[in-house]
């Protein structure tokens, strides 16, 4: 029975969350996942072809350790990441400049 439970657990629990897919003109699949920091705000991992490509669980291009305040500045702007990908860039930046016209900053 607690074999059972953890099953369960895992499941449900240890499913990434805010999963969009998107193909690229490759065929290359990009994914990303919400985090959550220990200082309660948030970040963000993206995935290619369900590999680890980006991990960022800070705010880009500001100085300083910390997240984004909202879950959904987060997911804003691993979705401009995910843009940039499929457009053609391999590793994309993103500057202050995009943040602040996404309002996310």
């Amino acid at each position: 029975m607690p074999q059972l439970l953890l099953l369960v657990s895992l499941l449900l629990f240890g499913m990434p969350r805010n999963v969009p897919y998107h193909h690229d003109g490759d065929g290359r699949i990009y994914s990303y996942q919400i985090l959550k920091n220990t200082d309660q705000t948030f970040g963000y991992d993206v995935y290619a072809d369900g590999k680890l490509l980006v991990h960022q669980p800070n705010v880009p291009a500001l100085p300083g350790n910390r997240g984004f305040v909202t879950r959904e500045s987060a997911e804003i702007v691993a979705r401009l990441v995910l843009r940039k990908l499929r457009s053609g860039e391999k590793l994309p930046t993103v500057s202050i400049e995009e943040m602040r016209k996404l309002n996310v900053i």
